[in-house]
């Protein structure tokens, strides 16, 4: 099973239900995990364990704090749905982020992914 998993936390993450159950457990089951993450730095494409890692830029910059906050938003939604229209899901996890629902309820309505 293909699964776009798209978390609130940043990456690296202390949260045991991502890295242990979702990162080892279901990728040791054969799921293909592909994670987009927020974190300070790394932005780009990486592995994490066996799955695949993109990592969204969260530094702030010059700009005000609402511009920097709707431009890291953009950034998430743009990556998303490149990896969503590129890659057949089975499905769109979330977790604990309400923009991040917006994010996978406009690409699962727009490329026919379970929710």
């Amino acid at each position: 099973m293909k699964v776009l998993y798209l978390p609130r936390e940043p990456f690296p993450t202390n949260r045991a239900v991502l890295s242990k159950l979702w990162c080892e457990e279901f990728s040791n089951l054969g799921h293909e995990i592909d994670w987009l993450m927020y974190c300070k730095g790394k932005e780009g494409k990486h592995k994490w364990k066996d799955s695949n890692l993109y990592l969204v830029d969260s530094k702030n910059h010059k700009h005000s704090r609402v511009s920097n906050i709707f431009n890291k938003i953009i950034q998430k939604y743009r990556i998303a749905k490149r990896l969503s229209s590129n890659k057949s899901y089975d499905y769109i996890q979330v977790r604990n982020g309400i923009v991040e629902s917006f994010i996978a309820l406009l690409l699962c309505r727009k490329y026919n992914i379970n929710l």
